[in-house]
């Protein structure tokens, strides 16, 4: 009589020494094998199938992104309007950048009339002002790299200090 401890294949259920108290019945040790056997076929079967599944979901969501076509190619028009586009978001953030620096012009030279609270605003409008002057930043870049790529002989030329560009 063969029990499932002493198969090859589960070498921790090897007969210790032991007597079997309650053997299995042959009929029943090989339709349990069988079952093992057919589960873990399935299970692989299952993953084989998943990883085949994400790998080819992964190849068609980057697709789009792999390679420029002729549809993502911009002409010359595209990169003025979002040049223009840019200009235009650069004139607000110089607005309110100036509107945080006369904010906190007017938190320092009279920090009396905010109280405890004045320290907050101070270092909140400081904030506000790194930030808006990343975007200026940024959007003269990109203002600079879209008339590059349009073409144009003539590069834009900003007024440090206002909050007017102007085009030359």
């Amino acid at each position: 009589m063969i029990s499932l401890r002493d198969q090859q294949g589960f070498p921790q259920y090897k007969n210790q020494g032991f007597p079997d108290l309650f053997p299995m019945p042959e009929s029943l040790i090989c339709t349990q094998s069988l079952k093992f056997i057919s589960e873990a076929k399935i299970m692989k079967t299952q993953k084989t199938i998943t990883a085949i599944s994400l790998i080819a979901a992964l190849f068609f969501v980057g697709l789009p992104f792999g390679s420029a076509s002729a549809e993502e190619i911009l002409t010359a028009q595209e990169h003025l309007q979002l040049a223009k586009h840019h200009e235009l978001l650069l004139k607000e953030a110089e607005d309110k950048l100036v509107q945080h620096k006369a904010a906190l012009e007017d938190y320092e030279d009279r920090p009396y009339y905010y109280g405890r609270r004045g320290q907050d605003f101070q270092s909140h409008e400081k904030a506000n002002i790194r930030e808006y002057e990343k975007i200026v930043a940024e959007n003269k870049a990109q203002v600079a790299i879209h008339y590059k790529l349009a073409g144009e002989s003539q590069t834009p030329q900003f007024v440090s200090g206002s909050s007017n560009t102007q085009v030359n």
